[in-house]
């Protein structure tokens, strides 16, 4: 005895799979930040840091146009499809696909193996595998992982070459933008850099374009700036720690934030009140007995001046900082 056919409707006719990984997956794209967050002594450390003016590091291989993922602040930075030498047993089940040889200058230092140097592991070289790195994979990790900071990706200019022929002698338009909107280092005030960005934004509908996802940078690195200078300037307030075992100063990076947002450090309270002044030291010279001892009543009086004092000054240190902190929104310049 047979069953009879039943007739199904097909719920999936008509349809395909189709990978959105592979959509805008080797377009060159371009990356953006308006701001300085590299450690003072990095940067004295590493002489392509110095050249640049600050900027931020990131993980990521498509940069291939800087170095060790380094994004200049300032600069239009592109993220390509590039190749990193990684040992076989690093690599994953699968990657063979993504696996090629790098054809151009063959020198250890071109392919990243560095046998010769001290330390280097010696027939390394022939054993590493170049593999792909895709800017449309890399692209969402470095945002994620820089989320608020500032650093952007400028969308109009989504597919533009880093150069316009395969020789690499043609500078293609986001090399052209970067001249105009910066022919010379922006100042370290951000206030400086969005006068720059202002000046070029007019010239087409392209610069219109840029600039406006520039100061989109702008305004979220000096969120982030205020962000963290206000969770310093708690600290400073504390003083100590609970324990009373460590005194809050600055961090390094905070006088980089300080000096781009153009705030006065909070932390020379007690220079700026002027501490005990001339008259009150020749009070206390003049207390003196004629045993040495210092007359007790006259340093309790000063004492008290001088608390007085401090008070004063970090009651307007703290009223210069929320004022700062309510008018510091600095909104950007569209059209």
């Amino acid at each position: 005895m047979s069953t009879a056919y039943v007739n199904v409707t097909d719920p999936t006719r008509g349809h395909n799979l189709v990978s959105t990984r592979s959509e805008n997956l080797e377009q060159t794209r371009y990356l953006f930040y308006a701001g300085n967050t590299l450690d003072p002594d990095r940067v004295f450390q590493l002489e392509y840091m110095r050249n640049s003016g600050g900027g931020e590091e990131v993980q990521a291989h498509c940069l291939r146009r800087s170095v060790n993922g380094f994004i200049p602040r300032a600069q239009l930075v592109p993220m390509e499809v590039w190749a990193e030498a990684i040992p076989p047993v690093l690599l994953g089940e699968g990657i063979e696909r993504d696996t090629v040889r790098i054809q151009g200058p063959t020198t250890a230092e071109h392919l990243g193996v560095f046998a010769n140097k001290p330390g280097g592991l010696a027939g390394v070289g022939a054993a590493l595998a170049h593999v792909k790195f895709y800017p449309g994979d890399e692209l969402g990790s470095v945002l994620r992982a820089n989320e608020g900071k500032g650093i952007v990706e400028i969308k109009s200019l989504m597919g533009q070459g880093w150069y316009e022929d395969e020789a690499e002698t043609k500078p293609g338009l986001a090399q052209l933008l970067n001249f105009d909107f910066f022919p010379t280092r922006p100042p370290v005030a951000l206030s400086g850099l969005r006068e720059m960005i202002d000046k070029k934004q007019g010239n087409s509908d392209v610069h219109r374009n840029v600039a406006r996802e520039m100061f989109t940078s702008c305004d979220q690195f000096e969120r982030y700036a205020q962000a963290r200078l206000a969770a310093e300037h708690t600290l400073l307030r504390q003083r100590t720690s609970p324990n009373g075992q460590h005194v809050y100063q600055y961090s390094p990076v905070a006088y980089v934030l300080l000096a781009q947002l153009e705030m006065k450090p909070q932390d020379n309270i007690l220079d700026n009140m002027g501490g005990i002044n001339a008259e009150q030291l020749q009070q206390i010279v003049s207390s003196v007995g004629g045993g040495g001892q210092i007359d007790p009543s006259v340093i309790g009086q000063i004492a008290g001046e001088v608390a007085k004092q401090f008070l004063a000054a970090q009651k307007a240190s703290n009223a210069e900082e929320a004022a700062s902190d309510n008018n510091g929104d600095g909104g950007s310049v569209e059209n």
